[in-house]
């Protein structure tokens, strides 16, 4: 069962939705096994988004997914790398159009490292705008803002754009991110 929620004029909505699932077995059969449920997903709340109104999603997971995004966020703008490694899975993933992906936690460290020797982080926002939970597993897609210098330029580059989230929630019962599609606005 899909538990979705929206936000609409600053108000919280949500719907459920079947999804049948199948044995996948390599790591990148899984990954674009959830990438399809992600976009199913994304069309069912595009359809349930009208004039239904949808049942509340659990106050714990909401809480929970924008706790996360705070951490995430918060650690981000502290150029904080052993701390976001922290809120990643090992198999973490960053799709980002025109490169190829970058796979596992390790690989996705090497690049976080070389980011923040060559910038500053002004500042730096993730507004979720909508987010579906099922089990274990949960998409947020929302929008962000980040102001950032790089290397000795001393006028600060803004920028904003979307992204596109996968959690997984772990036997601790923390989430933590699988997959981070991000993408500059134009």
């Amino acid at each position: 069962m899909y538990r979705i929620a929206a936000r609409f004029s600053g108000g919280v909505g949500a719907g459920s939705c079947q999804t049948s699932g199948m044995p996948v077995r390599s790591t990148r059969a899984r990954f674009v096994g959830v990438a399809l449920i992600t976009v199913v997903s994304c069309v069912a709340i595009a359809g349930c988004a009208g004039n239904a109104r949808l049942p509340d999603v659990t106050e714990s997971d909401a809480a929970a997914i924008e706790a996360f995004t705070r951490s995430y966020a918060a650690r981000f703008a502290a150029e904080d790398a052993d701390g976001l490694l922290a809120l990643m899975t090992p198999d973490f993933t960053v799709l980002s159009h025109g490169r190829a992906p970058i796979e596992g936690r390790a690989r996705v460290a090497e690049e976080i490292r070389g980011d923040f020797a060559r910038m500053r982080i002004h500042s730096l926002r993730f507004e979720n705008d909508a987010f579906a939970v099922c089990g274990d597993q949960a998409w947020v897609r929302g929008r962000s803002t980040a102001s950032f210098t790089v290397g000795d330029d001393a006028a600060p580059t803004d920028v904003r754009g979307s992204y596109l989230w996968i959690l997984r929630r772990d036997a601790d019962g923390a989430w933590r991110i699988a997959c981070d599609s991000a993408h500059l606005a134009e």
